[in-house]
């Protein structure tokens, strides 16, 4: 079986910008073909991703068919470098014994691999995570923004832990710690240096935002009908007319800067760590504290009047049934 020389393996961290990235290696698949990078179609699922080689290893069930599938297209396309780009493997060396047989699959692919990790500040990283649960209709997060961060164990946000336990992992020759706060404007430029790839190498995908999430009146009002348990036909159509009549900006600050400056302590020295064993001097960890003035709050109930009067113009029959839900829950003025 003809393997890869290297394997870059793009391990995210979440909320990094790891969507946007895989839209754009996954549209440059031929471009990459040429200079002698696979990114591999096979296991791609429809966001671009490669959660399919991952999933059943979550999920307790055979991946064994996923690799087999991976394998015969390296060994179709003989390519010298593999990509494989997936958030669901930051954990997985620490599932105990079920982590081996599966790193051996992944081993089997390449004789080297380098580890790609983008790292994003944890009161960041923790707001857009609830700005995206918000957002999700699996998930439909209705707590509070204090409620949500004080959960330590919601979000693992230990930097060096992830460092120093994907460099002990058989055939890693490199991680490649980058802060996404630092380099999101150039996200794409900075994953392909890493690549060893020109700068131009996915020249007009790089502008491109494959997974939004929620802000301003958009994340006001679906937090707040997310505490109405809502069947999925109602919520779908509810999230529709939020994400097409309401206002995204301006960008919201989810905790106190009271929260974020408890969270950052607490990853403190872990940060220092990461990006001082890990990092690169070029794009070091980003520590500027700055609030956007404008809060997360719950909606008014003139606000929400108000919302039922323009909703009625699109769907009447979905603002009636939504107004009985509130007017059972009860409307309140009260922040956050």
């Amino acid at each position: 079986m003809v393997i890869a020389k290297k394997l870059f393996l793009h391990i995210g961290l979440h909320k990094t910008g790891t969507s946007a990235i895989q839209h754009a290696l996954f549209h440059a698949r031929e471009k990459l073909l040429a200079q002698n990078y696979l990114y591999p179609k096979s296991v791609a699922w429809d966001d671009h991703s490669h959660h399919r080689l991952l999933l059943p290893f979550w999920q307790g069930e055979d991946y064994g068919e996923a690799f087999d599938l991976l394998a015969d297209e390296v060994a179709a396309e003989k390519c010298s470098n593999l990509i494989l780009s997936s958030e669901l493997f930051p954990n997985a060396y620490q599932q105990g014994a079920r982590f081996p047989p599966l790193w051996d699959r992944v081993c089997a692919l390449a004789e080297e691999i380098e580890i790609i990790l983008y790292a994003r500040r944890q009161d960041r990283l923790a707001a857009s995570v609830f700005k995206q649960w918000s957002k999700s209709d699996d998930l439909k997060l209705a707590m509070s923004p204090s409620d949500f961060i004080a959960d330590e164990v919601r979000i693992n946000m230990d930097i060096e832990h992830y460092c120093r336990g994907w460099t002990n992992a058989p055939k890693v020759s490199a991680l490649h710690l980058r802060s996404y706060d630092a380099e999101k404007k150039n996200l794409i430029k900075s994953f392909l240096a890493i690549l060893g790839l020109p700068a131009d190498t996915l020249s007009g995908l790089d502008r491109v935002r494959a997974n939004p999430t929620l802000d301003g009146q958009q994340l006001i009002f679906r937090h707040y009908f997310n505490g109405l348990d809502l069947n999925q036909e109602t919520s779908d159509a509810l999230l529709s007319y939020i994400l097409g009549n309401l206002s995204s900006k301006p960008a919201l600050d989810i905790f106190t800067p009271e929260e974020r400056h408890s969270l950052l302590e607490r990853y403190k020295e872990s940060n220092e760590a990461a990006f001082g064993g890990y990092g690169n001097t070029t794009t070091p960890f980003d520590s500027r504290m700055e609030e956007s003035g404008h809060v997360f709050r719950k909606p008014t109930t003139p606000e929400i009047l108000d919302f039922f009067v323009n909703l009625s113009q699109f769907d009447k029959r979905l603002a009636a049934h939504l107004f009985d839900k509130v007017i059972a829950k009860g409307t309140g003025d009260k922040p956050r």
